[in-house]
C-alpha cells in the first residue's frame, strides 16, 4: 500500500496526473509524504504520465512542451496510493522546574560572571605574584636542571609547577601561571602541586591545570649511505613555536577548556578568564560529585532493597518446599494406609486370620506404625531405624 500524507481518502490517478504537472515533484514530497522518486515510480505503476527533465526549466524560459494526456487503466493496479491521516499533534510536556541544587549552582556561576565584569579577577599585587613560593621553586628547579627542551622540571624541596615549555618561553608561562595562581588565592583558593600536576582547590573539589607550548613538526634530512647513528632516529625534530597554550584538566588529564595564544590576543589578556573558568569547573565539578554521591546512595538502598527482597523469597520458597515435601509424605502415609488395608481385606477375603495376635495383624500394625512415622499429622513412633547414628561407632572395615 502506498501512502501519502493528507486525509484518510484515496488518491485518484486524475488528482495525481494534475498535481504531478502542475508543480515540480520535489515540491509534492510534503504533500504525498515520500521522496520524488517514490513519486515517479509509483506513476508508472499507475500509468500516469509526468514531465521529463528539463521541462520545469523550459516552461520557465516560455517555452511550453506538450502534456502528456492521461491514458486509461486497461488493469487494476496491485496496490491503492492512499492518504495517510496526519498524525496527533503529541502534548508537550510541561518544563520540569529546576532544583534547589541547579538554583545554586546558577547562582555561584552569576556570581562568578558578575566578578569577571566588575573587572575584581585581576592581582592586586603583580610585583608580589612573581614571587610566590611555588614560581620561586620552579625558577630554581629550571635553572638548577641542565635545561633540556621540552622535560618536566627536577625534584625540589617544594614541589615546582608542572611548566611543560622550552626555556626560552619559561619566564612567560611561570608569569601567566604566576598571575593566575595570585587571583585565586584572591577569592580564598588554595593552589597546590606536585610533580606531576597543579590543582586548585575550589568548592572542596580539585581543578587541575597546567600550561604547554606548541611545537612544530620539522622534517629532518635524510641520513647518509652507511651511517648506522640514525637508524632509530625519528624522521621529524620539533621546533618550539613559543605559542601558549593553557589547559584546564580532569581528573583523567582530559582537556576540559583550553585557552591558546592567536595573532591578535596572548594568553595575558585573557588571565581573567582563564581564572573564572577554573571557578566555573569547580562549581561543575561539585555538581558532578554530588550527582555521583546521590547516585552512588540511590544504588547502596537499591541494593540493600534487593538484598532484603533475595532473603525473603529464599524464606518463602524454603516454606515452599517444606509445604511440598509434608504434603508429599502425607500422601506417603495415605498410600502405605491404603495398601495395608488392601491387604487386610484380600487377607480377609481368603479366610486367613487377621486377628491382632496373627501374623497378618502384626504386619497390620506395623505397617500402620510406618505410615505414622512418615505422615506429619501424626506422633511419630519410636523405630529401630532411629538407632542407625550408632553405627557410625563401627571401625571403617565393618560399616
Amino acid at each position: 500500500m502506498i501512502t501519502a500524507a493528507n486525509d484518510s481518502a484515496t488518491w485518484g490517478r486524475e488528482e495525481v496526473y494534475e498535481l504531478v504537472w502542475s508543480q515540480p515533484m520535489t515540491k509534492l514530497v510534503p504533500i504525498f509524504g515520500i521522496c520524488d522518486r517514490a513519486i515517479a515510480k509509483n506513476c508508472h505503476k499507475l500509468q500516469i504520465p509526468f514531465p521529463g527533465r528539463g521541462y520545469w526549466a523550459r516552461k520557465a524560459n516560455g517555452y511550453s512542451d506538450p502534456q502528456k494526456p492521461l491514458p486509461k487503466l486497461h488493469e487494476r493496479p496491485k496496490f491503492e496510493w492512499r492518504r495517510r491521516q496526519a498524525p496527533e499533534p503529541q502534548p508537550t510536556p510541561p518544563p520540569q522546574p529546576p532544583t534547589v541544587e541547579e538554583v545554586e549552582d546558577q547562582r555561584e556561576i552569576e556570581q562568578i560572571n558578575d566578578l569577571l565584569a566588575s573587572g575584581a579577577l585581576v592581582p592586586k599585587s603583580p610585583g608580589k605574584a612573581k614571587r610566590h613560593p611555588l614560581l620561586t621553586a620552579t625558577r630554581k628547579a629550571f635553572y638548577g636542571g641542565r635545561g633540556s627542551a621540552m622535560t618536566a622540571p627536577p625534584r625540589h624541596a617544594l614541589s615546582p609547577l608542572n611548566v611543560n615549555v622550552t626555556k626560552s618561553s619559561q619566564r612567560r608561562a611561570l608569569d601567566i601561571v604566576g598571575t593566575v595562581i595570585a587571583i585565586l588565592e584572591q577569592q580564598g583558593v588554595k593552589v597546590r602541586t606536585d610533580e606531576r600536576r597543579n590543582w586548585a582547590t575550589i568548592f572542596r573539589q580539585d581543578v587541575f591545570f597546567k600550561i604547554t607550548e606548541r611545537r612544530r613538526k620539522l622534517q629532518r634530512p635524510p641520513a647518509k649511505p652507511g651511517d648506522k647513528s640514525d637508524l632509530f632516529r625519528s624522521n621529524f625534530d620539533l621546533e618550539p613555536t613559543g605559542e601558549l597554550t593553557f589547559h584546564i584538566l580532569s581528573g583523567y588529564e582530559f582537556t576540559l577548556h583550553r585557552w591558546s595564544d592567536r595573532a591578535n590576543r596572548k594568553i595575558e589578556q585573557g588571565v581573567p578568564e582563564i581564572v573564572a573558568g577554573i571557578l566555573r569547573t569547580g562549581v561543575r565539578l561539585r555538581r558532578e560529585a554530588e550527582n555521583k554521591r546521590l547516585e552512588h546512595e540511590r544504588q547502596q538502598r537499591r541494593i540493600e532493597e534487593l538484598r532484603l527482597l533475595k532473603n525473603e523469597i529464599e524464606a518463602e520458597e524454603k516454606r515452599v518446599a517444606q509445604l511440598e515435601k509434608r504434603a508429599d509424605s502425607w500422601r506417603r502415609a495415605t498410600l502405605i494406609r491404603d495398601y495395608a488395608q488392601a491387604v487386610l481385606n484380600y487377607h480377609a477375603q481368603r479366610g486367613s486370620d487377621i486377628a491382632p495376635e496373627s501374623e497378618v495383624g502384626r504386619w497390620m500394625t506395623w505397617a500402620l506404625q510406618q505410615a505414622d512415622r512418615v505422615d506429619p499429622l501424626a506422633e511419630s513412633p519410636t523405630s529401630i531405624i532411629d538407632r542407625k547414628v550408632e553405627l557410625q561407632e563401627l571401625p571403617p572395615w565393618w560399616r
